[in-house]
């Protein structure tokens, strides 16, 4: 995978079309979805195996059929399985055009009092229905996706939501858990920052406003990974990303992303991976 900024700031779509789909299997750059967030909505639907995705801290579990909703802000990930899925990404301003009747609605979810569930199973007939006829009219055609019944499977998508009440008003703690994803998001921009540098786990914890104790487990309640085995797995993709697109040898790929032993950069390599990083280099140039 290329590696991203865990505020995702990509331009989607055109400025009068702001959004992009996106078909993902194992050959994809982007098979496995690191934790990171975006200002605008973004839809998930399964087509095959498992999704294991987090939203703000929270796993679900979808199987085909299933559907996954992120609202702007949420740090979100997603682990495959064996899985073949397709998402989009939007900007939630272009269904604002649609006159006041339906914008009330968007800006609730915009703004934080309404929070839309994060996961619809196949059991959601019509929720999911509409995202199989959004994810068809997407796929299904060499050209550019019909705007209008994009647009419309959109509008259908929340409408439903709204009719079957798969939603929850602003509870009272909700404010406390979003200074938690504050938390996080903060420790996620300070691995990006400093990836290169050494690392410890208490300017982590200090990074949050935490005890390292605390930290160990909040961290790993969010991710599901240790801070010191995502700091690896941040700095692998690093160094994959810098093996794919420079003529730096392994050792000074594994310096440049902060790995000071290399015997531990192969074997951590090896971890995340699943072979070495010189067998990974000769795939690249077989490729």
């Amino acid at each position: 995978m290329q590696v991203s900024n865990y505020h995702e700031d990509l331009p989607r779509g055109i400025p009068d079309f702001p959004l992009e789909f996106y078909h993902v299997d194992r050959h994809h750059p982007r098979y496995q979805m690191d934790c990171h967030w975006h200002d605008e909505f973004e839809l998930i639907w399964v087509l095959e195996g498992t999704l294991r995705v987090t939203v703000d801290g929270v796993e679900h579990r979808l199987h085909p059929g299933d559907t996954a909703f992120v609202a702007g802000g949420q740090a979100h990930a997603a682990s495959p399985e064996n899985c073949v899925y397709e998402c989009t990404v939007f900007d939630p301003a272009m269904l604002l055009r649609s006159g006041d009747a339906c914008k009330s609605y968007i800006h609730r979810i915009q703004n934080g009092s309404v929070v839309v569930n994060s996961c619809f199973s196949a059991a959601c007939t019509r929720v999911c229905e509409s995202m199989q006829r959004l994810f068809s009219t997407a796929f299904d055609t060499d050209r550019q996706p019909n705007a209008l019944l994009v647009f419309g499977a959109l509008m259908d998508f929340f409408g439903w939501v709204f009719e079957d009440g798969a939603y929850t008003e602003t509870a009272a703690a909700l404010p406390r858990h979003s200074r938690r994803i504050h938390h996080l998001k903060d420790v996620l921009t300070f691995i990006e920052q400093h990836y290169a540098e050494p690392i410890t786990l208490a300017e982590l914890s200090d990074t949050a406003g935490m005890s390292p104790k605390y930290f160990c487990r909040f961290f790993r309640q969010m991710t599901r990974r240790t801070p010191i085995d995502y700091l690896n797995y941040y700095r692998v993709e690093c160094a994959c990303q810098e093996l794919s697109t420079t003529e730096k040898s392994v050792t000074e790929v594994a310096l440049d992303c902060g790995f000071n032993d290399i015997s531990y950069f192969i074997k951590t390599f090896r971890r995340h991976k699943g072979v070495s990083p010189g067998k990974y280099l000769l795939s690249l140039t077989q490729g």
